[in-house]
């Protein structure tokens, strides 16, 4: 799959029996941080069908795209993506059974949502743990292989390939540059074959060293690229220490989450002038502002829904399936556009979050997530994971919010009326 295409929500091109190996590996891995499948689709041609799969849009491309885009990516969205990338990487490695090995972890699979949240993607080479094959496999990035991938003739793929793969990742997330660079593929593979002990170039990261939990994350990095397969650390403990990584920037995420998104934004635009393109490439509206006319009439639009449901229906139903598409399509806008707001006012999310969780809106490992940190951490959370569930789950959060906290349902209403 490339980047360009799962960033669209479409893959097409491949063979159908890789096709149909991917759907499935995807519909078992359904998680806030694994890229959402929507659907399949086939065209008839005269003589042969083609297929694809249809995921959620994810309007900013890939990391790979955003430390392109951005000079300066900020360390506390850096700490974010590493420790999401990791949660992720332990739902599919702890708690699918069978669990799944990615074999393709690297920049350009690890897509962003509207809200800038990981989306793991690619599945086309992940195998089920206990499915996979004896024989020798070069499928993957050879730069985020582990060397015992590249030597063996019969090496079998482990949850260990993926913990080198994190731990290149890594590396190449606080350097901002691709490991072994100008360097090919069959030269990487003859180094390793000399030195199993070979990594990239240290000096590179080391000298972000004074930076804040860098030097944290580089002695994670260096025990998960650890020559010895059984000696690297598995993602249950990965995350304990990514999170303290995550959580030591808690203060400046949403900051610098804004910042990050209106200089998206201003890049998307001004490729869109160069092109001729209105879409300006990979995002296509990506962040509805206060100017945004078409914007504010969506949302007033959707207001007007909310304002019509009864708000003893609200706590009991579930998204009603006649919805229109626009409908839901406002509810992100909504929320997206009010977030800081919501962060700021600090509503107790108690009595929603019990209602997502009885809908089965959100899992038990998310919510108990989404309660470590501070009132304000555990409401932007919280809505990071709403918006990464997909629309309609935007539009019943809403409905909830609605309910439980009309007083600023309405202030908030009021500000785009």
């Amino acid at each position: 799959m490339t980047e360009k295409a799962a960033a669209n929500g479409v893959i097409a091109g491949v063979d159908f029996d890789s096709l149909m190996k991917e759907r499935d590996m995807m519909s078992r891995a359904n998680y806030t941080y694994v890229l959402r499948l929507l659907g399949l689709y086939e065209i008839e041609g005269r003589t042969t069908c083609k297929y694809g799969l249809v995921m959620e849009y994810m309007p900013y491309g890939s990391v790979y795209t955003l430390f392109d885009r951005i000079k300066n990516v900020p360390w506390a969205l850096k700490f974010q993506i590493l420790h999401q990338v990791a949660m992720g990487m332990n739902y599919l490695h702890h708690v699918l059974m069978p669990p799944i090995i990615h074999r393709d972890l690297k920049p350009q699979n690890v897509l962003l949502s509207k809200s800038l949240d990981v989306q793991l993607t690619d599945f086309g080479l992940a195998k089920n743990e206990t499915s996979v094959s004896l024989s020798r496999s070069m499928a993957g990035t050879v730069s985020y292989m582990p060397p015992e991938a590249l030597i063996s003739p019969n090496y079998k793929p482990t949850k260990e390939f993926d913990v080198y793969s994190f731990a290149i990742l890594t590396w190449w997330v606080l350097s901002g540059q691709e490991p072994y660079k100008d360097v090919n593929g069959e030269m990487v593979m003859l180094i390793f074959q000399q030195n199993q002990n070979q990594r990239p170039e240290m000096n590179l990261v080391n000298q972000w060293i004074n930076q804040k939990m860098v030097s944290e994350a580089i002695r994670l990095m260096q025990e998960c690229w650890d020559v010895v397969p059984g000696k690297r650390p598995i993602f249950s403990a990965i995350i304990k220490r990514t999170n303290e990584m995550n959580v030591a920037y808690s203060g400046e995420i949403n900051n610098d989450i804004l910042k990050v998104l209106d200089q998206l934004k201003e890049h998307i635009m001004s490729q869109s002038q160069i092109s001729g393109n209105p879409d300006g490439g990979i995002g296509l509206n990506p962040m509805p502002s206060n100017s945004d006319n078409s914007n504010t009439l969506n949302i007033r639009n959707f207001i007007k829904l909310l304002q019509q449901t009864k708000s003893e229906e609200i706590h009991s139903r579930t998204v009603n399936p006649e919805t229109s598409s626009q409908d839901i399509k406002d509810a992100a806008d909504f929320l997206i556009l009010n977030l800081p707001k919501i962060v700021q006012a600090k509503p107790d999310l108690s009595e929603v979050l019990d209602a997502l969780f009885s809908k089965r809106i959100i899992i038990q490992e998310e919510l108990d997530m989404i309660k470590i940190g501070t009132i304000q951490d555990q409401i932007r959370k919280t809505l990071r994971t709403i918006l990464n569930k997909g629309q309609e789950s935007c539009t019943e959060f809403l409905r909830l919010m609605n309910h439980h906290h009309a007083e600023l349902m309405t202030s908030l209403k009021e500000d785009i009326i």
